[in-house]
């Protein structure tokens, strides 16, 4: 093993065989989550504007910002410069943010359109998926699984402090 090799496995805990592997699947991952969360988006848009007669700002922003998120996980992974190291760092990260933005998004658009607060959300498939796919070390994985599931608590705080909306203690 070269001595870069060597240094690029003991800061990701992968060879770089490994790190080089989770690189193409995280194009394959952001490229899936690019095109689920613009069909997604659509369908919404349109459903939106179909059955509820209006389209409310939140789903035109919370389109906008998904479909941005996966462009730049997309972009990122495309500039061979990048590291295959910081290309998995980046892409923990995504996932982090991602469920954040969906812990916040849907029970929001749920409660725009319902008035209550759905149960569950995407966070636990992708806190599910995104490891499956994409390898890490098994500490790694951990913390970004418990970052990622912290985001559920974490963005029902930020929709009872921001928009007021109230919650009982079983949400």
């Amino acid at each position: 093993m070269r001595v870069h090799d060597l240094t690029t496995l003991a800061w990701s805990g992968l060879t770089p065989d490994l790190l080089a592997r989770a690189r193409r699947r995280v194009k394959t991952v952001a490229w899936v989550m690019l095109v689920g969360m613009g069909l997604g988006s659509a369908f919404d848009l349109v459903y939106a504007a179909l059955v509820m007669g209006e389209v409310h700002p939140a789903w035109i922003i919370g389109s906008v910002v998904a479909v941005l998120l996966s462009v730049g996980l997309v972009l990122l992974e495309r500039n061979q410069r990048i590291s295959h190291l910081t290309v998995l760092r980046a892409a923990l990260a995504y996932e982090v943010v991602f469920c954040f933005f969906l812990a916040v998004l849907i029970p929001w658009f749920t409660y725009i359109e319902t008035g209550g607060v759905p149960y569950v959300t995407w966070v636990t498939p992708l806190i599910i998926f995104f490891p499956l796919i994409v390898p890490s070390p098994p500490r790694t994985t951990l913390i970004t699984a418990v970052a990622a599931a912290l985001t559920r608590p974490l963005g029902l705080l930020v929709l009872e402090l921001t928009l007021g909306i109230e919650l009982s203690a079983s949400q």
